[in-house]
């Protein structure tokens, strides 16, 4: 499980990529985490950039003075090490796999692609959806039961997709 570190947050922002939690959230998102975890820092110079941030499961954002909105390395290892000190990691539930996920979002995106929104609009709910889950940590029972609805929900959609241009065509008037 990949954890970045950006000094660019703005909840009211439309940049997806930027989209981050405190480290209090962090922290307590992770005392039901199952796995390795891999924290990631920016460099003191540039932080993350977008493809660096792409690639992490969630994101966080250590909350500043607006005058002076970064801190130095040791500084964010600091905060986010104190924060994890603060809770206790024991008997955790095991969190669903990346493969596990990897097949939900195919799911979901197979879903999203069948209701007909454009292009623009899919990889917006990509990022979002992904960053939803990523953050919440679902179990491998609760990825199953997203899975087998983004299915049933597609499979029922084409039926009745595939319905409307059967009985368009088997009209009488539209033969002629």
């Amino acid at each position: 499980y990949l954890i970045g570190t950006t000094a660019i947050s703005n909840p009211n922002s439309p940049n997806l990529r930027r989209s981050s939690v405190s480290p209090s959230f962090m922290a307590e998102s992770l005392t039901r985490f199952s796995g390795s975890v891999c924290l990631i820092f920016g460099r003191d110079t540039t932080g993350l950039n977008n493809q660096e941030l792409d690639s992490v499961d969630m994101i966080v954002n250590i909350s500043t003075n607006p005058v002076y909105p970064t801190l130095n390395i040791g500084q964010a290892v600091a905060i986010i090490i104190y924060e994890l000190s603060k809770h206790k990691f024991g008997d955790v539930e095991k969190i669903a796999t990346k493969e596990q996920k990897s097949l939900m979002m195919y799911h979901y995106l197979e879903l999203v692609n069948t209701l007909g929104f454009p292009n623009y609009k899919k990889s917006i709910f990509e990022i979002a959806f992904r960053k939803l889950i990523n953050r919440s940590l679902p179990t491998p029972r609760e990825v199953t039961l997203l899975i087998g609805l983004f299915r049933r929900s597609n499979i029922t959609l084409k039926r009745y997709q595939s319905s409307l241009k059967y009985r368009h065509i088997s009209k009488p008037s539209d033969l002629s």
